[in-house]
């Protein structure tokens, strides 16, 4: 073992120099794989911008080649020779050499001359035209010897475009080398519509002149067997003289760097491998292989390709350089750490063998001293009185002394010699190997004295401690020993207090230990001390217990055995050995249960537990518990005192943590409890504390000072500057002074102050807080924040409002006045008092309204009222609030009277002013001076009057004469005079309508028209008048049906009711859809009956209600060209039904059509039931054209044909608006300036009301047709709206128009790189 362990410590050195080479190692090979990494991660973008380049270098020539294509497309002359030479070419069956073929394709040869110079020039290579059928190349630009062959096999995108009709453009292999290409469709017709003719294709070179982009090269390859068959020979010639070498079936077409050719011709590319490594005269180049996609050929399989690379010299020199001083650095830390391992090798030897010669002395010293005190102490044995023994070898006899019967407890008449088995036999058995063992070894000389300690057996059976020394006194002539002589002492007591001192120290020990134990979990510290415990009582179950009156639980438990003996049998506490030692209130120990009196006991019989010993726990002096220990079997020695004090002490120290541990777990809930609370805060909990020497800190805030201060609480539990840093500069200093007041007087901090939180802006944070004095000097405050910002907003923009609200009621020209329930006054705005003369002191509060009203009005629309709304109305304040408290706004006409008593007509709407809860708190009145707008209309009514008499006359005569004519009573007229005369005799009746209209409306304002108030039956007259107008509906394919048979009479004027039905069915008849029904249904309610038209047309929007029963008012102007009509028949409605008592209305659905109503007096009423709409069943398309010119509303009709697309025109942004309520639609074109609005508020309405593409769902596509976009654009961008919308300017391109149309219509997926130019 020490040879080993001298080995171990001669390589030691070298293992520790290994291993620190083997961590340094590593440490260098991280850091340069990090490195590494940096280099790849560099190379990989590199990669990517190679590819970019490609792809932006593909791209832009590609879009050169259309722009080129397109410019030569719009030639007119061009085209015209191209038509011309195709149908010679076709006349004469193909043939090339034809003379008028060969007359017209040299006429479109010089046609061409000067735009293939100028390309030329450019660098485009190719200019072709292809004729069909066939794609015959019929012109080279730049082969004119090469035509007459076809293509169409061998060139995709050129039977692509024979095929669609549509553009073409790519990369493509022509018969002379690839490039990206650009084909245009030649239709037959001039106006590019008919079959496609020929077909134009504009080709580039693969690279273009000069296509080095900054410091990046290109080179283009071609898969030698996908092009064997596809260029000409020439081509092939060419291609294979310039560049001979092939690599894997490739062939190198192009490049811009003559570099390439001598790393192509060494093999050193790489075919398909990005990011590969080149170097030429000590520069080092990055390269990548990059497919190219041709038209109608998968990139897997393309036969082009393109080589990207650049020179990263200075790049690769700075990594190699980098790589080299980190292998470098590590390098010189290794040797550096080394040296430092050697010295401290050297230093640690040399300590090592001082300290080794030291411990050598001294152990020699030691052993000197030990030497002699044994010589001493054997002499003292010698000479003692314990007794002395002598075994004779040879003989094998062994003698004691007579203290040997003394000792064992022997009779007189025992022998003074005994044999060494009778010695043997009363050993015991545990000691005498040890024992013999000893005697023997002294025997043959191995030790210099035999001494040993064992146990003897004596006459009772029972066992004393013996301490024997002996030594060999003779020896035999062999050498052998011949006799022993011995002393022998009685050490029992000594062995015995040794026992007990061991046992103490094994009690302290464990105290010690549990002591020791941590307390991070309760539950565990209480196994661990169970445990410990029942190691030293040499039991196998601990159990703590919780007591509870009778009841009995255990709360933790150890068991070394079967886990088993845990589970208590009964939980009473009479059926457990606890109860013992409650009642005793003390340790209750027993270790032989059976043989004691306590085998009687409940828990014997139940456990069979032999061995006992147990102590109460106390908790607030009372016992909460008890500890015991047990076992099912018996120790076979009773518990002492020792044991008894060891468990009563253990029992104290468990009640203290357990005491502890309930504190815990409240003081825990308690905390929890807080924290929860202070969580769910609006705010944050806060002490805040000011030291003597003005420094401040937060010894505690809740999580929630984030949220106000962003800043976490342990941030400011040192200092509070981070909290001052963010409060708003202009509150700073006050702020400090409060603070500093709130410390000297001990007054509660109470304020509201700006903070500039760094992600929410500036907040408004309110605190409260209460100081208390601290015994340093300084002060602490206790208290709670919040964010009030929401409520500090809310009080600044009332007080603006406030402000804004009483400059607007001051400044306005309107009398505006509040009334509170009672009906005094309480505004009274500066509009009032100029108009009716009273200041607003004189009126607030001491005045109601009926100050400056007529009382013969009052009580005569008290009357009116009584009838509308089927109660009585008390002349006064309730008059003016009747209609208000119903829940409608009151407006009508009324006379005010000011204070020095003149009067003037106004326009009064009283509605009632609610609280939050939808109680009534007040009513509001504003009233317009109407005199001047009265002025006017009454001359507007007398001028109307007098033109409809003047009219009525001439229009007689003329509708007469006309009648004659269309009639053929005044001979026969051409089919086109007939149609004229039709005309002007269907209008001569639109206009004696008007009149008839105006003049009614003229009698009912007068109050001239007189009415015939009569009960009648109100079905009846439903049932005449739906009759009269049957003939009507049927010009509109509509039908009347009446709901029910409901029927009630009515006291009116039979003919005007029957005037205001025939308006209602007739607008019903007009605006439904065709094959569609009118219902008209009669309702029942308290004392009135409601009639309604309901009709499945447009509706009417919510904008255009408050306009709908006013004179000459339509919902949209153009309806009086589609539908007829002069505005006025509602109008006359309104007036016929208020007159007769009754009132009228609409309920509009934008969805389901409209429901006009009128209501009488009568004797009953009920609910209305809204009218529905049903969108008719969509098989193609349905367009919106929304454009007021005539003209060019025409023209994109005929761009979309009706066997493709269902099409709507509307000529206003309000018809446009109704349209789209009505139907839900798959596309609109929009014109910006419309008469009644613009654009770009239709755009708006559409996005707003989110209105969807019927075949898709997703968002209304708009093309807006405009001849200037860039406003509309501009406008679109700073709204937002640009999503979906799409653009046609001024004049209409039949191509780009139809492009644009199939790109907006066709799905998403199916969409082409097209769409994203």
């Amino acid at each position: 073992m020490p040879v080993i362990r001298k080995g171990w410590y001669a390589w030691l050195p070298w293992l520790a120099a290994a291993v620190l080479a083997l961590a340094f190692a590593g440490f260098m090979r991280a850091d340069v794989q990090l490195h590494q990494q940096v280099w790849q991660e560099r190379i990989a973008l590199w990669t990517q911008r190679h590819n970019e380049t490609v792809t932006n270098h593909s791209r832009d020539m590609t879009q050169q080649a259309m722009l080129l294509a397109q410019l030569i497309a719009r030639d007119s002359d061009v085209l015209a020779l191209v038509r011309e030479a195709q149908q010679h070419f076709v006349a004469e069956r193909g043939r090339l050499s034809a003379p008028l073929t060969s007359a017209a394709r040299d006429k479109l040869r010089l046609k061409l001359d000067d735009y293939w110079l100028g390309m030329r020039d450019l660098g485009v290579p190719r200019l072709s035209i292809y004729v069909a059928p066939g794609a015959i190349s019929f012109l080279r630009m730049h082969l004119p010897e090469r035509a007459g062959d076809s293509v169409g096999a061998v060139r995709p995108m050129i039977q692509q475009t024979f095929s669609s009709g549509l553009p073409s453009w790519g990369l493509d292999i022509a018969r002379s080398g690839s490039g990206p290409s650009a084909v245009l469709p030649i239709m037959a017709n001039a106006d590019q519509t008919g079959a496609v003719v020929a077909v134009l294709e504009v080709g580039m070179a693969s690279l273009a002149q000069g296509s080095a982009i900054s410091d990046i090269h290109i080179a283009t390859f071609l898969q030698k067997n996908a092009v064997e068959q596809l260029l000409w020979d020439s081509a092939r010639q060419n291609l294979h003289r310039a560049n001979p070498t092939t690599v894997e079936d490739w062939r190198l077409e192009s490049t811009n760097d003559p570099l390439l050719h001598d790393w192509w011709n060494r093999g050193k590319i790489a075919i398909n491998r990005q990011g590969q490594l080149l170097y030429h005269d000590q520069q080092v180049y990055l390269a990548s292989w990059i497919p190219i996609m041709q038209v109608g050929v998968p990139l897997a399989e393309s036969p082009m390709a393109a080589l990207v690379w650049h020179d990263i010299s200075a790049d690769y020199s700075r990594y190699h350089a980098t790589i080299t001083r980190v292998i470098a650095k590590w390098s010189a830390a290794l040797a550096v750490a080394l040296l430092l391992l050697a010295g401290f090798i050297y230093l640690q030897r040399r300590y090592l063998q001082q300290v080794i010669l030291d411990h050598r002395e001294q152990l020699q010293a030691e052993h000197n001293q030990t030497e002699q005190a044994r010589q001493r102490l054997a002499l003292a044995l010698r000479s003692s009185d314990s007794g002395f023994w002598e075994w004779d070898i040879v003989n094998d006899r062994a003698r004691f002394s007579p203290e040997w019967r003394q000792l064992c407890g022997l009779g007189p008449e025992s022998p003074n010699s005994l044999d060494l088995d009778e010695w043997m036999s009363r050993v015991h058995p545990a000691d005498k190997r040890a024992s013999y063992s000893d005697i023997i070894r002294h025997i043959k000389g191995e030790t210099p004295m035999y001494e040993n300690e064992y146990r003897l057996r004596i006459h009772d059976g029972s066992y004393k401690w013996i301490l024997t020394r002996g030594k060999v006194v003779e020896w035999q002539a062999n050498g052998r020993a011949a006799l022993v002589l011995g002393v022998y002492s009685d050490i029992t007591q000594r062995k015995n207090t040794e026992l007990i001192s061991i046992r103490q120290q094994a009690a302290l020990h464990s105290l010690n230990e549990i002591a020791s134990l941590s307390g991070v979990d309760p539950d565990a510290q209480l196994k661990r001390a169970l445990s410990l415990g029942a190691r030293y009582l040499g039991l196998s179950t601990g159990v703590i217990s919780a007591i509870k009156e009778d009841s009995y639980r255990v709360r933790v438990a150890f068991c070394s055995q079967s886990q088993r003996d845990l589970v208590p049998l009964s939980n009473r506490l009479m059926d457990n050995y606890c109860s013992l030692t409650v009642a005793a209130r003390d340790v209750v120990a027993e270790d032989d249960i059976p043989t004691s009196d306590q085998r009687q006991h409940p828990a014997y019989r139940l456990t069979q537990v032999e061995s006992y010993i147990g102590a109460p726990l106390w908790m607030n002096g009372e016992v909460c518990g008890t500890l015991a220990f047990s076992s099912r079997k018996t120790r076979h020695h009773q518990y002492d005192a020792l044991d008894k004090d060891f468990v009563r002490l253990l029992a104290r120290w468990i009640s203290s943590v357990v005491e502890r541990w309930q504190q815990d777990i409240d003081k825990k809930v308690i905390i929890e409890r807080f924290h929860k609370l202070s969580e769910r805060l609006p705010g944050f909990l806060f002490q805040y504390q000011m030291r003597p020497d003005g420094s401040s800190f937060f010894p505690y805030a809740s999580a929630g000072i984030k949220n106000i201060y962003n800043v976490e609480p342990e941030d400011v539990i040192e200092s509070a500057e981070c909290v001052f840093s963010v409060i708003h500069p202009d509150d700073v200093g006050w702020i400090g002074e409060a603070i500093s007041l709130s410390a000297s007087k001990l007054t509660p901090f109470v304020t509201t102050f700006r903070v500039n939180h760094p992600i929410l802006g500036m907040i408004w944070a309110h605190f409260e807080s209460l100081p208390e004095p601290l015994p340093d000097g300084g002060v602490l405050w206790n208290g709670y924040a919040s964010d009030v910002t929401p409520l500090k907003e809310t009080e600044l923009k009332l007080k603006e409002t406030n402000a804004l609200r009483k400059a607007i009621l001051d400044a306005a020209n309107i009398a505006i006045i509040s009334a509170d329930s009672q009906g005094f006054i309480k505004t009274f705005n500066m509009g009032a008092e100029l108009m009716l003369g009273y200041r607003a002191d004189e009126i607030i509060d001491r005045q109601t309204p009926l100050l400056f009203h007529l009382e013969s009005e009052i009580a005569d629309y008290a009357q009116q009222l009584a009838r509308e709304l089927g109660y009585a109305v008390t002349p006064g304040f309730d008059t003016f609030i009747a209609k208000a408290r119903e829940g409608t706004d009151d407006e009508r006409e009324w006379l005010y009277v000011r204070k020095d008593g003149s009067r003037f007509p106004v326009l009064l709407t009283v509605s009632a002013l609610r609280d939050s809860e939808n109680n009534i708190t007040g009513y509001m009145g504003i009233a317009r001076d109407i005199s001047e707008i009265k002025r006017i209309d009454q001359m507007k009514t007398e001028f109307i009057s007098t033109v409809s008499h003047e009219l009525r006359t001439p229009l007689t005569a003329i509708s007469g004469a006309l009648g004659i004519i269309a009639n053929g009573m005044a001979g026969n007229l051409s089919e086109q005079a007939q149609r004229m005369i039709q005309i002007a005799y269907s209008n001569s009746h639109r206009l004696i309508y008007l009149v008839n209209d105006l003049l009614d409306m003229e009698k009912l304002v007068a109050g001239k028209m007189h009415f015939e108030m009569q009960p009648h039956s109100l079905r009846q007259l439903i049932m005449q008048s739906m009759e009269e107008n049957t003939a009507f509906a049927e010009q509109y394919d509509v039908t009347y049906v009446l709901a029910d048979d409901t029927d009630v009479q009515v006291v009116v004027d039979e003919q005007r009711l029957l005037q205001v039905l025939a308006n209602y069915l007739s607008n019903a008849a007009k605006f439904s859809p065709a094959n569609e029904v009118v219902s008209i249904k009669v309702e029942l309610g308290f004392g009135r009956v409601r009639v309604s038209v309901s009709d499945k047309g447009p509706g009417v929007s919510e904008e255009f209600l408050p306009r709908l029963f006013q004179k000459f008012s339509q919902a949209d102007s153009s309806d009086s060209r589609q539908k007829g009509g002069t505005g006025l028949g509602l109008a006359i409605c309104k007036e016929i039904i208020e007159r007769m008592g009754g009132s009228l209305g609409v309920e509009p659905s934008a969805a389901q059509g409209a429901c006009f109503y009128f209501e009488l007096p009568c004797e009953d009423a009920t609910q209305k039931v809204p009218a529905s709409r049903i969108e008719p069943v969509k098989n193609k398309p349905h367009l919106l054209i929304v454009e007021d010119d005539q003209a060019t509303a025409e023209i994109l009709s005929a761009l979309l044909p009706g066997e493709h697309y269902d099409i709507d025109c509307a000529a206003t942004g309000q018809a446009a608006l109704e349209l789209l309520q009505l139907r839900d639609y798959d596309l609109m074109t929009l014109d910006l300036n419309l008469p009644d609005m613009t654009g770009i508020d239709i755009v708006r309405y559409v996005r707003d009301t989110e209105l969807k593409q019927a075949a898709t769902g997703a968002p209304l596509p708009i093309i807006i047709v405009s001849g200037d976009l860039a406003p509309a654009k501009q406008a679109l961008v700073q709204s937002g709206l640009l999503t979906d919308v799409y653009w046609q300017s001024k004049p209409l391109s039949y191509l780009e128009f139809d492009r644009l149309l199939n790109r907006v219509l066709t799905p998403a997926v199916d969409k082409t790189p097209e769409d994203s130019l």
